[in-house]
């Protein structure tokens, strides 16, 4: 009896050993479409990439004579004129549209139908025109103009229309063989890039809204408002349950709508992080640079991700933990409702939620003010109290 027992347990560990080697084997040779049961590899999801930033030329207006002495300094020799070869000469009444320069250093660009290009700055342009643009936006991959195809609300879409750009090229070598011809507008094949018109760095103040800086309650409280905010933005909970929440606890009767109300009166101003577009936009307005360092899925691809591998997790569980919030809300029904939603629990992750960097002791930007309350909903009151104070002390500096 023992022998067979013995000679079970044998064989039960080889066939273990060779199921082991099987699907070691079927999964390095055998390619499988997708494993049961596993997101990451959906075929209905595209894979997350992140685009280069466009080179940014930015207009800067010189002096040719300036020009002039810096190439004898630097050379050790003067630029000399154009030497006309063809016997075609340039209108006197013709400067450079960037530098001044005169006549003399034009090239005539394309056999005399009125485009030049000057000689001393390199600027090519036509006849009559100025070169006044701010910034000229070129692809990173071919240095082509990006050229303007959709101008939206709040940004203007740019694409590089070369046919010969190895962004473009690359892209279309990985079309399926046996693709439409009529259907390849379903894959991004050319350089896209979004240049956003709003402004995220200043802020109005004097265009503010009545209800950012002026709190008026015809029926409740404020310390009705501290509530609505408490239950629905530190405990989570969506605005029917809020609702019910204050009811049954407190019995204070307010509809699902008034909670939302407290919670867009409560809304002051918040400033968020775009990343790469973000740095961008700060080197152009505020002539400002900062490094972005960009890890990207949860493995180590790259030797970026793998000197910042500690980071992922934190990036992660403040992802999960502003999920969590967002889910009750089963979405935003508009523009304002997500301002006011993301800012508040920015603030309150911010200011009022005890952080594991304190061991939950204190929140991560602790303001004193704060100490001195007991309650949550006092501590809402009272930050909503500086954030308006804050602002009317703005606004009287700048009409002073």
């Amino acid at each position: 009896m023992n022998s067979i027992i013995t000679y079970l347990l044998v064989y039960i560990q080889y066939l273990h050993k060779e199921i082991f080697n099987l699907t070691l084997f079927i999964a390095k040779y055998i390619p499988l479409k997708q494993w049961a049961f596993n997101d990451a590899q959906s075929p209905e999801c595209q894979k997350f990439k992140i685009d280069k930033l466009p080179r940014i030329l930015k207009f800067e207006k010189h002096d040719y004579r300036f020009l002039l002495a810096y190439y004898k300094h630097h050379y050790g020799k003067d630029t000399k004129p154009v030497n006309r070869r063809n016997g075609r000469a340039i209108p006197e009444n013709i400067f450079c549209a960037r530098c001044d320069a005169p006549h003399h250093y034009l090239y005539d660009n394309n056999g005399g139908n009125g485009r030049y290009q000057c000689k001393v700055c390199g600027q090519t342009f036509k006849t009559g025109e100025v070169v006044k643009r701010p910034l000229v936006l070129m692809c990173p991959h071919c240095s082509h103009t990006l050229v303007p195809r959709k101008d939206r609300k709040h940004f203007r879409v740019h694409k590089c229309t070369n046919k010969k750009c190895s962004y473009y090229l690359s892209n279309l070598r990985k079309l399926p063989k046996d693709l439409a011809p009529e259907d390849k507008h379903k894959y991004k094949l050319h350089y896209i890039y979004r240049e956003f018109t709003m402004d995220f760095f200043k802020m109005h103040l004097h265009a503010l809204p009545n209800w950012a800086t002026n709190f008026k309650f015809k029926r409740q409280n404020p310390h009705v408002m501290g509530l609505c905010l408490t239950y629905h933005v530190n405990l989570g909970l969506s605005l029917r349950k809020t609702s019910q929440a204050l009811k049954e606890i407190h019995n204070i009767s307010i509809s699902h709508a008034m909670v939302a109300s407290y919670a867009k009166t409560a809304f002051v101003a918040d400033g968020y992080s775009a990343y790469p577009l973000a740095s961008q936009q700060f080197a152009i307005q505020e002539d400002k640079l900062f490094d972005i360092t960009q890890v990207i899925g949860l493995t180590n691809d790259d030797p970026i991700s793998k000197e910042f591998r500690s980071l992922k997790q934190k990036i992660e569980r403040l992802d999960r933990t502003f999920k969590a919030s967002y889910r009750v809300t089963c979405g935003y029904g508009s523009d304002d409702g997500a301002a006011y939603g993301v800012s508040l629990w920015v603030t309150y992750y911010n200011f009022l939620r005890p952080h594991d960097l304190y061991r939950w002791r204190r929140p991560l930007n602790q303001v004193d003010m704060l100490d001195q309350t007991s309650n949550m909903p006092g501590k809402w009151q009272l930050l909503i109290f500086l954030g308006q104070q804050t602002i009317l002390n703005m606004q009287q500096n700048i009409a002073v």
